[in-house]
């Protein structure tokens, strides 16, 4: 070859690696990754867009799955006896990095259960049977969703057999569990329920609580709940009614939205939101970064049920007043089409997100929008989006990074508050109760807000309360489910009083029920606000013998802060 040649050949191969540099292919340096334990699940037969263990519907679906493990160095392998289980879900690690506890069904289980696998040995073992509701084991139900607080304190979500009161769905409630922190677990042959692992539960939700994660910076639980309401106002007696053409709204609010609370449940506040438009409240699947922000699922449809539609992934940073979108469907809050029906394209969608030591996110990620959920990794800000890991006609989802982390002073609180719970006569039984009789005295929480006319100190964007007015009343109302169908659902009215000019309202109340309040007037006429009803549009509740303090009574008052005093 002509010497002429081979100088052209060597500066064109030089040219074109200049031209990979220049556009940042051949820069990029691979990010490291610490193991990462996942799930493969197979897709919902006859619904393949629909996601394994995705709201009220799916959570407790089974299909078939594995617990998989990615090591650092990119190799796959199933962790514990291959097959030992039908299907698999919700993996979490424990602080210590050695173990990780999982939601699974065995063939000849009735109900999903949890056990607790040690990563340095393989060795799979069950925490403890999920209750047998009622005379039958009709109502043998499901554990999914752990998350660690320590190494000896495990949070939970656990089916119940009461109705949500929308047309479909279980409750779920948030539950707490004390273990031994050096496993101390039962063994799969040995399924008895063990003394050592009696849980409480740590929330009141009418229609259910889901997803729960650990924030170690502020010492809180936070968890999605279903903000949902089927008692509408009218200003006809009793002040509620279920029929819409009576009603003074025109619609109801339907979403999951995210919450915090103490790790016994108390002080249960939001924790993220957008705090404009219902699509940026929502929120499911929580995930905490390293940065404290938090990245979440938004739905197309934010009540998940009975579909979720497209996903995307959402930051909240800060927490409350703002939401990006950084992967997953552009889902338009005016479009009520969405991507995913016939008037539009098929959307890609994001789920399952996770926080990366470096402050990215793994998430699962079907960007063909067919049914085929796969790992990806990105960066906080939705950038550098890379594949991780996908297998052909499976959904790889729930990652979960083995990453240790340190236990402290918010860990060993927690412990004080659960013991303090289980000590208290009466606090794991069953919720709810038939009716509100029989209660102790005792058995109440003091609600108090400062003012319910107040409004100047919420965000922009987010409704104000009702002016203020002479001769104003408050309810509160009980939602009671029933396990016959949400036709049985009732609401009790359990208090009324008079408020006075100065907004204030101080009032005990049942503790451990959903309850929502209601502003009337003089006349029993629901007050209005800048943007709609003083009718609370889900359920609150409160601790036994907590104080509930806040400002207001509108979207988002929870979050202003309280006066000191008084």
């Amino acid at each position: 070859m002509p010497k002429q040649w081979v100088l052209h050949a060597i500066c064109s191969a030089l040219a074109l690696t200049l031209i990979a540099i220049a556009l940042g292919g051949a820069t990029r340096s691979p990010r490291r990754l610490p193991p990462i334990v996942f799930v493969s699940r197979a897709p919902i037969a006859g619904d393949p867009l629909a996601v394994p263990g995705l709201g009220p519907v799916h959570r407790a679906v089974v299909t078939r799955g594995r617990l998989m493990l990615r090591e650092s160095d990119g190799r796959v392998r199933e962790l514990g006896e291959p097959r030992a289980f039908l299907d698999v879900a919700n993996p979490a690690v424990s602080p210590d990095g050695r173990r990780v506890v999982f939601s699974a069904m065995r063939s000849t289980d009735t109900a999903w259960a949890l056990f607790l696998v040690e990563l340095s040995s393989g060795r799979v073992n069950r925490l403890f049977e999920p209750p047998m509701y009622g005379p039958s084991e009709a109502f043998a139900l499901g554990d999914f969703e752990p998350c660690w607080i320590s190494d000896s304190l495990l949070a939970f979500v656990r089916i119940v057999p009461w109705a949500s009161q929308y047309p479909v769905g279980q409750v779920t409630e948030l539950r707490v569990a004390r273990l031994d922190p050096h496993g101390g677990t039962r063994d799969l042959a040995r399924p008895a329920t063990a003394p050592a692992h009696r849980s409480v539960r740590v929330s009141a939700e009418r229609n259910g609580a889901s997803e729960p994660v650990w924030d170690s910076r502020k010492g809180r639980l936070v968890y999605s709940r279903w903000w949902f309401n089927r008692w509408l106002p009218t200003d006809t007696s009793p002040g509620l009614t279920l029929d819409s053409a009576q009603s003074i709204a025109r619609d109801t609010v339907n979403l999951w939205q995210l919450v915090s609370t103490n790790a016994d449940g108390s002080d249960l506040r939001l924790a993220a939101s957008g705090l404009t438009t219902r699509l940026e409240s929502t929120g499911d699947q929580p995930a905490i970064l390293t940065d404290g922000s938090i990245v979440a699922v938004q739905a197309a449809n934010p009540g998940l049920a009975p579909r979720s539609g497209p996903l995307a992934l959402l930051r909240f940073a800060p927490r409350l007043g703002h939401a990006r979108r950084i992967a997953g469907a552009a889902i338009d809050p005016e479009d009520a089409s969405f991507y995913g029906s016939a008037r539009g394209l098929a959307a890609p969608s994001a789920c399952a997100p996770a926080a990366l030591p470096d402050g990215g996110v793994v998430f699962s990620y079907d960007a063909s929008a067919r049914g085929d959920f796969g790992l990806y990794t990105c960066d906080r800000d939705g950038r550098r989006l890379e594949k991780l890991f996908d297998l052909p006609g499976t959904h790889e989802l729930d990652a979960a990074p083995v990453v240790k982390r340190a236990v402290g002073v918010a860990e060993r609180d927690a412990m004080k508050r659960v013991r303090a719970v289980e000590a208290r006569a009466g606090e794991t039984r069953a919720w709810p109760p038939g009716s509100l009789e029989g209660r102790a005295a005792s058995d109440t929480f003091r609600f108090l807000d400062r003012d319910v006319f107040a409004g100047g100190s919420a965000r922009p964007g987010v409704d104000v309360a009702p002016i203020r007015t002479s001769g104003a009343r408050i309810r509160f109302w009980a939602t009671l489910a029933s396990a016959h169908g949400v036709n049985a659902d009732t609401a009790v009215l359990v208090h009324e009083q008079a408020i006075g000019r100065d907004g204030r309202v101080d009032a005990r109340l049942p503790a451990d029920v959903p309850l929502f309040e209601q502003l009337v007037d003089s006349s029993g006429r629901v007050l209005r606000t800048g943007r709609g009803f003083a009718h609370v549009r889900g359920q609150n509740s409160g601790r036994r013998g907590e104080t509930v303090s806040c400002v207001g009574c509108h979207l988002g008052h929870s979050i202003v802060p309280v006066p000191r005093g008084n």
